[in-house]
This record gives C-alpha cells, structure tokens and sequence, in this order.
C-alpha cells in the first residue's frame, strides 16, 4: 500500500478513538437530569447557560426534571455568545460561594464551554488563560459535568474542551484535555423546536464545517470518515426544511444528530476554517457559526486540489454527484452545493459589517500565527491568498 496522500483514503492504518461520553439521545431526554445528577452521588448543579435559553423558556423544563427529585440548584446565566475569560471566572466564583457539587451545560457551545472552564479552575485555582497558554497542564478532573446543547451545530456536547475569548488581546484561547469530557450528554430534539430560522441555519452550517474540516484532516481517520459524511448527508437533506419548518420533528431530529456526529468527526481534527472564526471571532462579535459558514466554501475551494478524492466522496452525500461526472468535477459540486445551501439559507455578511484594509492585514497575521490547527490543513495557504480569500469573503 502507497504512503498516505493529502485528503486520500490511500494510507496505512494506525488511529485511536476515544469518547467516554454516555450519550442519552432522543425527545424529552432532557428531562432526566434529576435522575442523572443522582445517578452520578451529587447533590447540588450549577446550571450554567445563557440569557436567550431562560427567555425560551428551556432553562424551565431542567430546573423543573430537577425540582422533581427535590434537588437544590443554582444558575449561572452571564455567559455571552463569544463567551470571555471574565464569564468563566464569575462562575466559578459562584460555583464555589454557593458550594455546588457538579455542572450542567445548557446551551449552544458557549454555556457548554463555560462549564468545562468552571470545572477546570473549581479543581485547580487559578485563571484558566493559563491552561490555554501551556502555563498549566490540567491534571485533576472536573466535577461531573452533564451537557445539554439546545442547537443542532457545536457538538459541544462531546468536546473535551474549550473556547474563551480574551478581551484584551482579542484572541480567541482553546483549553482542552481528555479529563474534560462531560459524563453525560442528553440531547433532546425538542429543545431545538423553537429556535430562529437565522440560528437553525448557522448553527447547522458550523456542523458542517465541523464534518468537512474533520473529514478532509490530515488526521482523519475511518471512523471519523464514517460519522463527517452521515453528518454531511443529514445536513445536506435536512436543514432548508428546518429553517422554513423549525417544528418538523424529522428534521430537527436529524440535524440534532448531524450535530452530534459533527462533533464526534471533530476528534479528526479541524482546519483553517476554524483557525480564521476564532481569529476573526476574537476581534469581531461575529457569531461562530455564521463566521464557519462564510469561510466554508472558499476554504474548500482551496483545498480542492489536495482533496480531490474526498471532496468527491462529499459530493455524493451532498446529491450532487452523477455517473457522467469523473472526480475533478464531483469535488467541484460539492463545493458548488455547499454555496448553492448558503444562498437556500440566506448567509450573508452583516450589511453593517465594514472590514478595511488594515483588518484584514491583522487577521492574516494572526491566523499565519495561530499553528494550532496547521498540523491538520489538507493544503497551506499563503498570506496573500490568505488577505485575498478575506477580500472575497468580507467585502
């Protein structure tokens, strides 16, 4: 067998795959915290989410699963969309006032994080840009952690890490360790059912970068091949019908599954799609999703010549793909299905958005920095096609 080829399946086999996560899927698992915070010998959660989640009345249906088994509970609700450094740090400053015992993540991937990063200083003082920063390794597990994502797109739920923003330097810091994996994830479509046609559709396109950036890895391997393309496929049929029809029970299901298989297919590695929305997103409050979704298809572009193969293969789960068309031509449908569902979805820059010259400069500077991500590109990609790229994308 040949040596291993960018973005092919030709290589030699040797990968490992872990997540120790139990996962409870399916309607109203939700409501099984209360059991689940017994099940695990804790007495006491931090519930930490968002002001948007309490608004849409999600927040009730835990604490109300969680009353039932008379267990106490306090909320931590200041967490922000691009969630900071000062957000971890004032919850665990609650958590430890009020004596909690174990957390609770309910939320898109912000809350979530959160969660892990309050986990990560309840156990080891301290600030936790230092366990970004390589100052500190995270040696000790957090308290129990459950997860409840309320959006179909992080897969945050089957993460062993984080994403803080420093609002100082305005750099997006990543915080990550085995040990951080959430005990339980329960995730319930139904929570998903009152979400905006406008966050259904970014939060569904960020688990689709996560599938694409992870199956086109230098890291990819075949049971992250597996769960990318059933993502891509289930993202492919059914997320126009969830931003037009957000109580169509199948589709929510399956985007709340392509979610979760997005995740999953992060443990492949992600790429520089990801690199750019955490530098864009450090500088500019610009959802993380929307950020994925517009870098997405140039990104692919891209890479096409180094993914050939399985571009082609993403094609297929995309619809795209026809018995006439030989490989070139199927990884180019696939990147023109990836556009064509931007344009069903209605994705555009913000009409407020200016981004000058000098910006730019800056986010490419940062990016050809940011090396966390580069083991993993199918393709590197010059500072000039770098700017060029972000000329086209964000003018």
């Amino acid at each position: 067998m040949k040596q291993a080829t960018n973005g092919g399946w030709n290589k030699m086999l040797d990968f490992n795959y872990h997540i120790p996560t139990k996962i409870q899927f399916g309607a109203r698992r939700s409501q099984l915290a209360g059991q689940i915070i017994k099940q695990l010998g804790t007495k006491k959660p931090l519930i930490v989410t968002d002001e948007g989640v309490i608004n849409a009345g999600l927040a009730r249906i835990l604490t109300q699963s969680l009353e039932k088994e008379g267990i106490p509970y306090e909320i931590f609700s200041d967490v922000q969309s691009n969630p900071t450094l000062n957000n971890v740090e004032a919850g665990t400053k609650l958590y430890k006032d009020i004596g909690t015992d174990c957390l609770i993540g309910l939320g898109g991937g912000s809350p979530m994080d959160v969660s892990r990063g309050i986990g990560v200083i309840a156990v080891h003082g301290g600030k936790i840009e230092e366990f970004c920063l390589g100052k500190r390794a995270i040696e000790k597990p957090p308290p129990p952690i459950i997860s409840i994502p309320t959006t179909a797109g992080t897969g945050s739920e089957v993460s062993p890490g984080g994403v803080v923003t420093d609002p100082v330097s305005k750099l997006k810091l990543v915080f990550g360790s085995p040990l951080l994996f959430s005990e339980v994830a329960l995730i319930d479509p139904e929570l998903t059912y009152s979400l905006p046609s406008h966050l259904t559709a970014w939060t569904g396109l960020d688990a689709l970068s996560h599938a694409v950036e992870g199956f086109l890895s230098q890291r990819s391997q075949p049971i992250v091949d597996l769960y990318a393309r059933e993502a891509v496929r289930l993202i492919s049929k059914q997320l126009v019908i969830a931003y037009h029809n957000g109580e169509n029970r199948e589709a929510r299901q399956s985007l709340m599954l392509a979610a979760l298989l997005g995740g999953m297919a992060m443990r492949g590695g992600l790429g520089l799609v990801h690199t750019l929305a955490h530098v864009i997103g450090g500088h500019i409050d610009l959802p993380h999703g929307l950020n994925c979704a517009l870098l997405l298809p140039e990104v692919m572009v891209h890479n096409l010549p180094a993914t050939k193969e399985k571009m082609a293969a993403l094609a297929v789960e995309l619809g795209v793909a026809k018995p006439d068309m030989n490989e070139t031509r199927r990884a180019e449908a696939g990147v023109s299905a990836v556009r064509d569902l931007l344009k069903d979805l209605r994705v555009e820059l913000p009409e407020d958005l200016k981004v000058h010259e000098k910006v730019l400069g800056a986010w490419v500077s940062a990016a050809m920095e940011y090396t966390r991500y580069r083991p993993n590109y199918p393709r590197e990609m010059t500072a000039e096609q770098m700017k060029s790229m972000l000329r086209r994308v964000f003018s």
